[in-house]
């Protein structure tokens, strides 16, 4: 069970979560070493799972199960956490997100039990895929991230283009609520149907030219915020994280380059990057 905060409690200090203090002690334990920097481990893991923990109001001491909590048998493990989570915060309410909703009339226990391990589940993993994979984009295109650098590409719409270009999830399922046909496949209700979201933003009859890196592209109709009723909730939330963190990329790093491979930590499902080496400068 999470500890009751103290004075000193996460609201009150200055907030862990912002990335320039993760980059810059980063950048300089890399520079002392032999000059290589993982931006996935070291910066961007930590910056999204931070952001989460400050949303939620995560206490302190619980902080360091968070990275945990992204593999197979993460639901199980958020849903029993979420519990102690709801608990606490109705005892000791601070200035988070959970607080809001425990003390919210309208939401019942078991609705609760379901909301807040759902958004520690979905707002770990796929938030800190995307965030490394967009840094790995930019990594691959040195024109685009010089373009950034000197203002001649509009950060908002590259958030958007580097979101299509990795997607943190790679397939999604659905069960198709009517009868229906889609290119000339007959799709009945209660068919279950796979998504490829990776093949998707790169339809041709959607995307001009979707092979290509355009960090200018609007519109952008990607899916890796999802859209109509499946469109994330946290969404707008994302893409605040994502631009402060390349905004704080941008202004450390003259360059981005490049130090090694760049492995996958995804299973077929998700989009992962398990390291990004790149050089300190």
């Amino acid at each position: 069970m999470p500890s009751p905060p103290s004075a000193s409690s996460a609201s009150r200090k200055p907030p862990a979560s912002a990335p320039a203090p993760l980059l810059t002690q980063a950048l300089d334990t890399a520079r002392a070493a032999d000059g290589v920097l993982d931006l996935a481990t070291a910066v961007s893991d930590p910056y999204t799972s931070l952001n989460l923990a400050d949303l939620l109001g995560i206490p302190h001491a619980d902080r360091r199960r968070l990275p945990g909590w992204t593999g197979p048998h993460a639901l199980t493990d958020t849903t029993g956490y979420a519990r102690h989570l709801i608990v606490h915060r109705r005892r000791y309410p601070d200035d988070d997100l959970t607080t809001v909703l425990v003390h919210n009339a309208q939401l019942t226990s078991d609705e609760l039990e379901m909301l807040v391990p759902l958004m520690l589940t979905t707002g770990l993993a796929p938030m800190r895929d995307a965030a490394a994979g967009g840094l790995a984009v930019l990594a691959e295109h040195p024109e685009a991230y010089r373009e950034l650098r000197e203002g001649t590409a509009e950060l908002g719409l590259a958030v958007e283009e580097l979101l299509r270009r990795h997607p943190p999830l790679l397939t999604v399922r659905r069960t198709t609520a009517t009868d229906t046909e889609l290119s000339g496949r007959r799709i009945r209700r209660g068919d279950k149907v796979v998504v490829s979201l990776a093949a998707a933003h790169h339809d041709d009859q959607v995307f001009t030219a979707p092979d290509r890196l355009d960090l200018a592209r609007t519109p952008n109709p990607h899916l890796s915020l999802g859209a109509g009723p499946h469109l994330c909730l946290g969404a707008d939330f994302a893409r605040l994280q994502l631009r402060v963190l390349y905004e704080e990329v941008l202004r450390a790093l003259p360059e981005l380059r490049l130090a090694g491979p760049v492995p996958p930590s995804g299973s077929g499902v998700t989009n992962g990057v398990a390291s990004l080496p790149v050089r300190a400068g």
